[in-house]
């Protein structure tokens, strides 16, 4: 069980189980997406494009993580690539066994060969276990992402909005020395009450 601290970004979104307080001393950097670097390959690309919008929006995401992430994208790519093979070749194959001359063997007129596990399966093994560490530190991974406590945004009320965007004032009384008014939008109407109109 690894002992590494947790991110202050992603216990608060873990909702702070430990009940400790956060690291005030923390370096922090800006939220948001770095610039994705030049030369990723197709698959590590589209990875990028998928998943860092929404480590940006989880608030996990900074940019200076972008070495992290594009190693993350990297690895995935990898794992693509190893799993399109075992797809192909089968998760065991068929190959010659060669001498120490690197000849193939060969009895009774017959080369022959070993059964054994096809060598993407490592591959994919590596690759996933790579990607996984990354997707940990980001606090993605399903257990991690279960534990997430995302504040809904808040849902502006439409009628309020209505009335600041069209001068509405406050009806109910004076405030902070200002006089009462009694009119809710700007119509040039006299304010009920006033002896000045």
């Amino acid at each position: 069980m690894s002992n590494r601290p947790t991110p202050t970004a992603i216990k608060k979104l873990n909702g702070n189980a430990g009940h400790r307080p956060f690291n005030d001393a923390e370096i922090t950097a800006e939220v948001g997406i770095p610039e994705k670097p030049k030369g990723l390959g197709r698959a590590a690309s589209r990875e990028w494009d998928f998943i860092a919008p929404q480590l940006a929006a989880l608030g996990v995401l900074t940019k200076i993580d972008g070495k992290s992430l594009v190693e993350y994208c990297k690895a995935a790519e990898v794992a693509e690539q190893a799993y399109r093979d075992m797809r192909k070749h089968g998760l065991m194959m068929d190959e010659v066994i060669l001498d120490k001359f690197n000849q193939p063997i060969q009895y009774n007129g017959k080369m022959l060969f070993e059964h054994k596990a096809n060598p993407a399966v490592g591959v994919w093994k590596t690759a996933t276990s790579i990607m996984k560490s990354y997707l940990i530190e980001f606090g993605l991974t399903p257990a991690s992402r279960t534990k997430l406590k995302i504040a809904p945004k808040p849902v502006e009320d439409p009628m309020a909005k209505f009335l600041n965007e069209n001068g509405a004032a406050n009806p109910t009384g004076p405030s902070d020395g200002q006089p009462a008014v009694s009119a809710y939008f700007k119509t040039g109407v006299p304010d009920i009450g006033r002896t000045d109109a």
